[in-house]
């Protein structure tokens, strides 16, 4: 539907990186985490009873991701933006010129907005986060984006996703497999 919202209006979509998510969080309430020592370190920790304090939320922690949200959810209310009911992950605002929209997956963020914005929502961003724009969309959480304005079609694909599972399941490259329908047709 974002999608649809964005060629129908005519809007920039951008997707914008935040820089070492997983390496800025905090712990809240005094939280303490302790972890085993990995196999590649052990020989490190004599003690085979040694655990690691984990002084950050790293990657891997539920932690380091929830960290992450509430500061670019706190960043978007203060800039007047709601959470959606439908999508946790779409957070929006209407404005004079339409509706900016931002859609977050973990760190990976994309906001569609009137082109005469795209600039100041990013700089938005910036101010709360340290971020990198990664430029126009083509590419977002592993699907393969192509937009085309002039005729208001969008095409998503998943080529690596497909690529392993033809790997996994050994499909043969060639001819596809014929099916008793003709394609294109409902039987």
């Amino acid at each position: 539907m974002v999608l649809t919202i964005m060629l129908v209006a005519g809007y920039d979509a951008r997707v914008i990186d935040i820089k070492g998510l997983f390496l800025k969080g905090e712990f809240e309430n005094n939280e303490e985490i302790y972890r085993m020592v990995p196999k590649g370190f052990k020989q490190f920790y004599p003690n085979i009873n040694a655990w690691l304090y984990i002084m950050k939320p790293i990657h891997g922690l539920k932690q380091a991701g929830l960290y992450y949200y509430r500061k670019a959810k706190s960043a978007m209310q203060a800039n007047g933006f709601e959470q959606s009911n439908a999508d946790p992950c779409l957070i929006f605002k209407w404005i004079p010129e339409g509706i900016v929209m931002w859609i977050t997956w973990v760190g990976d963020n994309l906001v569609i907005v009137p082109p005469s914005i795209v600039e100041a929502e990013k700089d938005m961003m910036k101010c709360h986060l340290e971020c990198d724009d990664i430029g126009v969309l083509s590419e977002y959480v592993g699907c393969k984006i192509n937009q085309n304005q002039d005729k208001k079609s969008v095409m998503i694909t998943q080529p690596v996703l497909v690529q392993s599972l033809e790997d996994k399941f050994k499909v043969l490259k060639g001819t596809p497999p014929q099916t008793s329908t003709k394609p294109g047709t409902i039987s």
